[in-house]
């Protein structure tokens, strides 16, 4: 647009200084023409200097987040550019729909710039942010000149800190409920020594009370003790069955299914771990590399094992796919007959048998309202 007005005033020029026969209008019109393959030089001047580059090529990001970006510009002619746009798209790993498409535009100066831009992280998994187009334009943006970047940025969405809420279970009450235990039931559940005293927490029973300590600063403080091990938990993740698949469901359409089923069972996933945590077992989790055919086994201590653990499973895929018909899990005797089961469909067993199976649109509330023992 810019350009065809230019023209137009070029043509406005001439007709005029032809018109009158003045001289400076004729000086003008011919410096007005001569400026065109000037501007147009200048742009590939402006394209073989400027370079641009991520600051960083990975980072990690909350779901819901925002994920910040840094782009290193280094300018290594001697003009400023005055303005350029940056052709960028993201998406998550084993899926080709777009999670943003955008262009950035800015100018910079002699030497090195960084040029920010935030991505909206919607879903749990590996995204990749593609620089992917550059063009670079002349003083008035009559021009512009441009070429391929094709650099990445690789970001690890993580779920939220949610947890699933456990009750440990050591033996019945008087009323015939099952009641809380301080320490787990099974290795390791011999206390002898107190580890520690910290503040009362809403489940805690009153037979931990340290009353003394509760009375001298008039707050409830609980006993915590060692033990000689630590009790541990197996989680096996399964490969469950695939979504029914609709005659002429677009790709676009299928990838967004298995994108939030996806983001469900990593979600779910990390509120299982975590919570097995906070009751004080050390999880290990299995699953079947499918390319190494063996089973592979991940101990997670702390969040940010979870944290590693997922990020291991972001670049070994999303274990979607079909299981053997009638049956519910692999039909594997020794695999995952014991400890916790989550099946790629949201199905989580303890033991063989079935807890609950969640939904991908209310996992969060099912999440929330689900308590069972431990």
């Amino acid at each position: 647009m810019k350009r065809a007005v230019f023209l137009l005033f070029i043509i406005f020029s001439f007709s005029i200084a032809g018109l009158y026969r003045y001289p400076p209008l004729l000086v003008l019109s011919a410096a007005e023409i001569l400026i065109l393959p000037f501007l147009f030089c200048l742009t590939l001047y402006f394209r073989k200097h400027l370079h641009l580059e991520p600051a960083r090529r990975s980072g990690t990001a909350e779901k819901d987040t925002e994920l910040e970006c840094e782009i290193r510009i280094r300018n290594k002619g001697r003009l400023p550019v005055s303005r350029f746009g940056l052709r960028i798209r993201a998406w998550y790993d084993g899926t080709q729909t777009e999670a943003h498409r955008a262009v950035l535009y800015g100018g910079c100066d002699r030497g090195e710039n960084i040029l920010y831009f935030r991505v909206f992280a919607g879903h749990c998994g590996l995204m990749r942010i593609r620089l992917e187009r550059l063009r670079v334009y002349d003083y008035l943006s009559l021009f512009f000149s441009g070429k391929r970047i094709r650099e990445e940025i690789t970001a690890a969405v993580f779920p939220n800190s949610g947890m699933l809420l456990m009750i440990p279970v050591s033996c019945g009450n008087a009323y015939g409920e099952p009641e809380q235990s301080q320490a787990l039931a099974g290795r390791g559940d011999s206390h002898d020594e107190i580890r520690q005293i910290r503040e009362y927490r809403m489940g805690d029973l009153s037979r931990y009370i340290h009353w003394n300590q509760s009375a001298r600063t008039d707050t409830l403080w609980i006993r915590e003790y060692e033990r000689e091990t630590e009790e541990t938990a197996d989680v096996f993740l399964i490969r469950g069955q695939s979504g029914p698949k609709k005659k002429g469901m677009r790709r676009k359409k299928r990838e967004e299914t298995l994108l939030e089923r996806q983001d469900a069972f990593y979600e779910l996933l990390s509120a299982l771990l975590l919570g097995l945590l906070k009751q004080g077992v050390r999880p290990e989790v299995h699953w079947k590399d499918a390319e190494k055919g063996r089973v592979v086994s991940y101990p997670i201590s702390d969040q940010e094992g979870c944290r590693e653990l997922l990020l291991l499973l972001y670049r070994d895929g999303f274990p979607d796919g079909q299981a053997q018909a009638g049956s519910e899990k692999e039909a594997d005797p020794e695999y995952g007959t014991e400890g916790f089961c989550l099946t790629s469909d949201l199905a989580l067993y303890q033991n063989g048998k079935l807890i609950r199976r969640f939904s991908v649109q209310g996992l969060e509330q099912e999440m929330e309202e689900m308590t069972f023992p431990l």
